[in-house]
């Protein structure tokens, strides 16, 4: 056809093609024949009808999927809906009953549990009228552990028949006898209508030497494994509106004429031109009529739900594969708003400025600053929850700077990182006073620790400077006690008794000196005077011991040492109470 055409009606046929300047051909898309999401760059869309008719409604049915990884680049989500009275022709709840069960919830979530990759499911959006028809949304599904082959013990030590939670899918749990459908950008939506267990997934590691089956299972509506009910959170809502757009009225017929009817084709339509028009248009089945779109006639985001790359409001995530950047030549400026406008939080670099600003937006705080000098200035105090959050690599340290003095507390490790000091220098530079914990295995302890109880052998007799003992102690006075009751005491004293130590000085053993041999250890020695001669001198003329004339008989008699004196020897002491710990 060498001109163009132009018909009042409509042009139809089994498919529409239109040739590109180069003189190949490229397919028309419409409703009918939609174009893949990777041909106009848009994320895809999954349909899934989730059928539990027909079952108790005083149970809830397994749902599960696998959310895809981060690699894929696009957010994925879900959204389980249903209309309120949907399936009320089955009488899921009683005879008369219309308003059954309204459900809208809308899930967010990436990569799975045992994924390297940043992972989450955030609940969006729930709303539920008339009754309550979800349950236990999960990122790691509730499950049940099963072996396979009982080759190896199941995945983390856990026992056939425990509840679990599986981290390679996630899901959640929905009443039955209604019917459900599942909106979402990725395919795989699985669910059981069984009551007992069926298999959700199965792993065998022998590397790892575990082995596993997570299945699932229906429950009754009041188990408690399902968890409480959910409260409805509802957030703003953006509606996509499809344009209306009137019928084309006037298209060019083959001579080249007006045609004011219609035209049907029953077979193709090719010209050796052109067949174009200022909109292609394709009727449905129920007779109305869908534009159509071309690559060179490509659809607006507006029209597919996509979002537009000069800008707008999203109302979902955007995940990026490459980098997402902001280019000026003033401050470049990443902001987080509420619906009112408020900033809730900011992160800004100027051209010339000092670093790059973090900054906590409406709930206060100043900036966090990441200088230009490799430097990390924070406002105020900096709370870690998380293990090994501080790392470095050879010499490393933590510095606390006075503002206005200059004078700083700094905690840093050797170069091998095995040893640390605590240290305070001025403004100089000079320490003030070092701490420094050595490069060896054990417990730095307080003035505390180096006088508690627990740091004295069990059995060492101590000096007690009061006249009842501590608790946890025993007098040492020859009492007896139970070395079942005691068995650390029991193998200090193995007889069971303790020695008497009241009024008593302790001796040494004397343990091969020979200044003190033939002792036994805990053995009792009696006072002692050592051996000794004094001189005495006296008249033969006569004494009070003797009569007159030498070479009589000499009458002996004991006298006293002098007018004063006690019934022992003893050097000078202070009394204390001798105790042993006893445990």
């Amino acid at each position: 056809m060498a001109s163009d055409i132009e018909a009042t009606g409509w042009i139809g046929g089994k498919e529409l093609w239109e040739r590109k300047a180069d003189g190949g051909w490229v397919r028309a898309y419409s409703p009918q024949n939609k174009p893949t999401a990777e041909e106009i760059q848009v994320e895809p869309r999954f349909n899934t009808t989730i059928d539990l008719t027909g079952l108790s409604s005083d149970r809830y049915y397994p749902v599960w999927w696998r959310f895809p990884h981060n690699y894929g680049g696009a957010n994925a989500w879900l959204t389980l809906h249903r209309t309120y009275s949907e399936d009320w022709e089955k009488k899921p709840f009683g005879e008369g009953v219309t308003h059954l069960a309204g459900l809208q919830l809308q899930i967010e979530g990436s990569e799975v549990a045992w994924g390297g990759d940043a992972q989450y499911l955030n609940i969006k959006r729930i709303r539920q009228t008339y009754r309550n028809t979800v349950k236990s949304i999960h990122y790691r599904m509730m499950s049940i552990a099963r072996p396979i082959d009982d080759k190896y013990p199941l995945y983390e030590g856990v026992k056939s028949g425990d509840i679990v939670q599986s981290p390679v899918f996630s899901g959640c749990y929905l009443r039955g006898g209604l019917t459900y459908h599942v909106t979402s950008n990725f395919g795989g939506i699985h669910y059981s209508r069984e009551e007992g267990e069926i298999e959700a997934h199965q792993s065998i590691q022998p590397h790892n030497k575990f082995e596993i089956k997570w299945m699932v299972k229906s429950y009754a509506i009041d188990d408690p494994l399902l968890g409480k009910e959910y409260n409805d959170t509802v957030l703003p809502y953006g509606h996509d509106y499809a344009e209306t757009i009137n019928l084309a009225k006037n298209a060019y017929p083959k001579t080249g004429g007006k045609i004011e009817g219609k035209v049907n084709v029953s077979s193709d339509i090719e010209a050796t031109g052109w067949i174009g028009g200022k909109e292609l248009w394709e009727r449905k089945p129920d007779g109305d009529w869908v534009r159509a779109y071309t690559p060179q006639n490509k659809p607006s985001a507006a029209d597919i739900g996509a979002f537009s790359i000069t800008g707008g409001k999203l109302n979902g995530e955007i995940n990026a594969s490459n980098v997402v950047a902001s280019q000026g030549d003033g401050r470049q400026h990443f902001a987080l708003r509420d619906d009112d406008g408020r900033t809730r939080a900011w992160i800004y670099k100027d051209k010339d400025g000092d670093g790059v600003h973090i900054n906590n937006g409406y709930d206060g705080g100043a900036d966090w600053i990441f200088s230009n000098n490799a430097e990390l200035y924070c406002p105020g105090t900096i709370n870690s929850y998380l293990r090994n959050t501080i790392r470095h690599n050879g010499y490393g340290r933590v510095q606390f700077l006075h503002q206005d003095t200059n004078d700083y507390i700094l905690l840093e490790t050797t170069q091998d990182g095995k040893g640390i000091y605590f240290v305070q220098r001025n403004n100089e530079n000079k320490n003030q006073w070092v701490l420094s914990f050595p490069q060896k295995d054990g417990t730095v302890a307080t003035t505390d620790d180096i006088i508690n109880s627990s740091n004295t052998p069990v059995g060492v007799p101590l000096p007690w400077p009061q006249a009842n003992p501590p608790s946890g102690y025993l007098v040492c006075n020859g009492q007896s006690f139970n070395k079942e009751t005691y068995p650390k005491l029991g193998l200090a004293y193995q007889s069971g008794k303790l020695p008497d130590l009241r009024g008593e000085f302790i001796r040494g053993l004397d343990s091969g000196r020979n200044v003190d041999s033939g002792r036994q250890i805990l053995s009792w020695q009696n006072f002692a005077i050592q051996q000794h001669s004094h001189l005495i001198e006296i008249n033969d003329a006569g004494s009070a011991s003797s009569y007159v004339g030498r070479g009589n008989w000499q009458r002996q008699g004991n006298t006293k040492s002098g007018e004063f004196g006690e019934n022992e020897t003893r050097p000078r002491n202070i009394a204390f109470l001798y105790i042993v710990r006893a445990a």
